[in-house]
């Protein structure tokens, strides 16, 4: 997986929102922070777990795209895994306040669905956004407002939408945002890519 990085500073507005007391259900895989094998002079990174885009800065307030579900091809192997995110930290920190959609392959059978976390702690589904379908275009946001994150996601096919608050209980890094595909983790191991061919963030916003 290749990853690029670039300095640069982070200023956004920034929302938040209050939600009812809900039922938490844990999704089956963790999305760490990354992994760099190897550093390149024109400032790429090789990693073993993201592909993608991530900007470093100070202070991070918000970060937001959209993309579209890719099709996972399960013919490679019964199980395999792929995910699709937006967050604020976990290129230079040991948290990642995340939102995002995962094209996995369960068994054989491809299984679409989103989720948020806010590593380290567990992920979890959102809400009823588990039943996704290729093809379905997502957008997200995180933002950070006064201690709070907030991450939001919507199906822009169907309209269902997920809101969602954490309060950390220490200062959170802020230090870099990101636009991430990545082979998920299960405790400190890296789990089997799927196929899930190409996948493309716009409308990217930070």
């Amino acid at each position: 997986l290749r990853g690029l990085a670039v300095t640069a500073a982070l200023a956004a507005g920034a929302s938040t929102s209050m939600r009812a007391q809900e039922v938490k259900v844990v999704a089956p895989h963790q999305h760490a922070p990354v992994s760099i094998l190897r550093t390149h002079d024109d400032q790429t990174w090789d990693s073993t777990n993201w592909s993608g885009y991530a900007v470093t800065g100070t202070n991070a307030q918000s970060v937001s795209a959209s993309w579209t579900v890719p099709a996972a091809n399960c013919q490679h192997g019964p199980t395999q895994y792929s995910s699709f995110w937006i967050g604020i930290d976990g290129w230079s920190s040991g948290t990642v306040e995340q939102i995002g959609t995962d094209s996995d392959c369960s068994t054989g059978r491809p299984v679409y669905y989103a989720w948020y976390e806010f590593y380290p702690q567990p992920s979890y589904y959102a809400g009823n956004l588990t039943n996704l379908q290729p093809g379905d275009e997502m957008t997200a946001t995180v933002t950070y407002s006064g201690n709070v994150f907030t991450a939001t996601i919507k199906d822009e096919k169907t309209r269902a939408s997920y809101t969602t608050t954490f309060t950390p209980s220490t200062p959170a890094s802020r230090s870099s945002v990101e636009w991430i595909a990545e082979a998920p983790s299960s405790g400190n191991r890296i789990l089997p890519l799927a196929d899930f061919g190409t996948v493309g963030f716009t409308k990217c916003q930070a």
